[in-house]
């Protein structure tokens, strides 16, 4: 209810394929003037929109795997038009890791777990493009659709190196696979990994071991991650600082 607005994928849907054209280029008037008013200096306002649309579902969904979040219910008429969380009614927090988790007992199929998410908003995407096919060509549409995955991509990696402490994408990616592959093994918290790893001390991993049934895998991991942190320019504790303020 506080959000900025409430105009969703769905919006448009309806009034594309209800053949309502006066009512979607009212639609498109509305959401540039009131949610995208910068978007009218530029040479195409609407192609500019979209692009900012895409832009910030894309980060939306990157900020719910970094912490995660599982929507539940991600179908269109659920999308914000200006890309904040809404209608997440079976929403849940992920407790033990586990990638192809459901919070929706009522998604027998799968189709909304946690793994899934971002390849659903790309979906949810397309549909909502399907709607411009009168005012802008295909190529535009696609265009603007290949800008997702990038924005994803750029924006989770961002979110995870805060929450790593670490400060170059070439160390992350590694890491980050062998950890979810040992979070899903242990089942462990995720929440509490970030937290626990936050308060890890420089010579004392025994904050994260004591949590482990695999004690030498995690070992081996927490030995790797160390030495990228001691490489750093920043000084453990301020490092550690910044993460307490990012893990919760």
């Amino acid at each position: 209810r506080t959000a900025q607005g409430h105009i969703r994928f769905g919006h448009f849907e309806y009034f594309f394929y209800q053949g309502k054209q006066e009512e979607l280029d009212a639609l498109i008037q509305y959401c540039l003037k009131h949610y995208y008013p910068a978007c009218l200096e530029a040479e195409s306002p609407l192609e500019s929109m979209l692009i900012e649309v895409v832009k910030r579902t894309a980060q939306m969904i990157a900020k719910w795997q970094a912490v995660g979040f599982q929507h539940g219910v991600m179908n269109t008429d659920n999308f914000s038009f200006t890309g904040e969380t809404i209608d997440y009614g079976p929403y849940g927090f992920m407790e033990d890791y586990q990638p192809d988790w459901i919070c929706n007992h009522s998604d027998h199929e799968g189709r909304y777990a946690f793994s899934r998410q971002p390849g659903i908003g790309l979906w949810n995407l397309n549909c909502l493009m399907r709607c411009f096919s009168t005012h802008l060509t295909r190529d535009q549409l696609v265009a603007i659709l290949q800008g997702y995955e990038s924005e994803l991509q750029a924006h989770y990696d961002e979110l995870m190196l805060a929450k790593m402490g670490l400060a170059d994408v070439a160390d992350l990616h590694p890491l980050l696979a062998q950890l979810f592959t040992i979070l899903t093994a242990e089942k462990m918290d995720y929440t509490i990994f970030f937290r626990l790893l936050s308060q890890m001390q420089q010579h004392d991993l025994s904050t994260v071991l004591d949590e482990v049934i695999d004690r030498e895998r995690m070992s081996r991991w927490l030995h790797a991650y160390r030495e990228i942190r001691n490489s750093a320019a920043q000084a453990w504790q301020d490092t550690q600082a910044s993460m307490l303020e990012v893990n919760p």
